[in-house]
């Protein structure tokens, strides 16, 4: 018995979820009716959903599942873990390039040890998972996860891509532990003919704590870049900036930082976008630490 309702319900959700985080506080004000309208769809269609999965006779994702405490916890803990890295490995290219004026190479060679520890993390915890356990292994990558996110409040336009590499390093390694442990305890928590359920749900935390990070992190630095753009053209600052430059900040804010762009810039506006971009990224970076510690508390609640 397939369930049509379920699927059509639960997409809308998470469709009008998505959309609004990806353009809130960009394209439209959080408070905008289109937004609003996006998050009343999304609560709308959120309890039909939950209505349809306790009476269907298959439901595409059993509301009972929720009540399993591994199967609910570690995907909480994947959930805000990935709200962690994913706002990291997104705006830290921007840091780097916009704030501490590097070039795309070094930009390329900076991100390198944020994905490599990810993956080294995944298959180190993997090939130890069986002497840790699981819920030790998750607590090992909050803690470099977390220690990582918070190590990131220190950076300034004086630090160095070695510095910048080895924190980001640090916090990949504790993602590829969390994303493995939690994976098998979300697995191990539901019965094998379940197991599709609960692979899928692992992935769709992981996904959409991802895109809900990004969607909040890019809203805060455009906010902030912003706000600098606003400053700068009002009348009797020497430095002022062309209103079209707003155009390339609502498309890309990496966009500004192209050597076209920053060849119709005088030094002082570009000073100023940098120290604009390093407090926006800051906030980024602030966003990382909150999370990866909801990361470790849903971590600390696992079950043995």
């Amino acid at each position: 018995a397939i369930d049509y309702l379920g699927t059509l319900t639960l997409s809308t959700t998470i469709l009008a979820l998505l959309t609004a985080f990806l353009l809130g506080g960009r394209s439209y004000p959080w408070i905008s009716p289109q937004i609003l309208g996006l998050f009343i769809l999304t609560l709308c269609s959120g309890v039909v959903f939950y209505v349809n999965e306790r009476q269907a006779k298959e439901p595409i994702l059993p509301i009972g599942c929720f009540q399993v405490r591994g199967f609910s916890i570690a995907n909480s803990s994947a959930f805000f873990a990935s709200i962690a890295i994913f706002s990291l490995s997104a705006y830290s290219p921007l840091f780097i390039q916009g704030a501490l004026g590097k070039t795309p190479a070094q930009l390329g060679l900076a991100m390198v040890p944020l994905s490599l520890g990810w993956s080294l993390g995944a298959l180190f915890c993997g090939q130890i998972v069986h002497l840790l356990k699981e819920r030790p292994s998750t607590l090992l990558g909050a803690v470099l996860l977390l220690a990582g996110c918070g190590l990131t409040l220190t950076f300034s336009v004086s630090t160095s891509l070695t510095a910048f590499s080895i924190v980001l390093a640090m916090a990949g390694i504790g993602m590829g532990f969390v994303s493995i442990s939690t994976l098998l305890i979300v697995q191990n928590s539901l019965p094998g003919e379940d197991l599709g359920i609960a692979t899928a749900s692992h992935q769709f935390s992981r996904t959409l704590g991802g895109t809900i990070g990004i969607g909040i992190s890019g809203s805060l630095v455009t906010t902030r870049l912003q706000a600098t753009m606003d400053v700068l053209r009002m009348p009797g600052i020497d430095s002022r900036i062309q209103p079209s430059l707003s155009t390339h900040l609502q498309q890309s804010v990496e966009g500004l930082f192209r050597p076209e762009i920053q060849s119709l810039l005088t030094e002082n506006v570009q000073n100023a976008l940098r120290e604009a971009v390093a407090q926006g990224v800051n906030l980024v970076f602030w966003v990382s630490l909150i999370t990866a510690g909801m990361c470790l508390f849903f971590s600390y609640r696992l079950p043995e």
